[in-house]
């Protein structure tokens, strides 16, 4: 008569996530919901707005990768600019992110919901309303996963063309960073 082990998933485990320091640590790391320092291993989709970015971003597919690769975190890869959330697919976006976050719940696994920022700047010019769009994707998935304990948010995935620090000038990495971590 042999007993049977539920499998406990990752977010079951390590619970809410969160960066502190630790003894043994140069720097600050992520920890888990008791203060211990946690590993994640994960997997990224390709830009969610595009076809093949969309096979790989679904229930089943996390489940394999959870269960046989031994992943505890998904990336959804959502593309600002290169046909992506501020050029018309956001709609589009906003169910396959959605479908990713329902996915990682029912799972167990954390997932990142990713600005995928490539190779333009985080601020708007004329024409390209990048932060003003960022500030309000934030607003919008920081209150609606609020409660998760598995979501994490990358705020400006590869930033290029602008500066990481000016003297408190603003238009630079880390003016975005404060502005919008203050609105997650």
């Amino acid at each position: 008569m042999g007993t049977e082990s539920k499998f406990i998933t990752p977010v079951e485990c390590h619970g809410k996530l969160s960066v502190k320091e630790v003894e043994g640590f140069d720097q600050p790391v992520i920890v888990d919901k008791n203060g211990n320092p946690v590993i994640l291993r994960g997997v990224s989709s390709h830009g969610i707005q595009w076809d093949a970015g969309n096979a790989f971003v679904n229930k089943g597919a996390y489940k394999t990768a959870r269960d046989e690769w031994g992943v505890s975190l998904v990336r959804v890869a959502s593309y600002v600019t290169q046909d992506g959330y501020i050029e018309g697919r956001n709609e589009l976006m906003d169910k396959k992110i959605e479908e990713a976050v329902l996915a990682a719940v029912e799972l167990g696994l954390y997932i990142i919901i990713d600005w995928h920022i490539h190779d333009e700047t985080v601020y708007d010019t004329p024409g390209k309303p990048r932060f003003t769009e960022s500030k309000k994707f934030f607003k919008k998935y920081a209150a609606k996963y609020k409660g998760l304990d598995n979501v994490i948010f990358e705020i400006c995935n590869e930033p290029v063309g602008v500066n990481w620090y000016n003297d408190g000038k603003g238009e630079d990495i880390y003016t975005y960073c404060k502005e919008i971590v203050g609105i997650i």
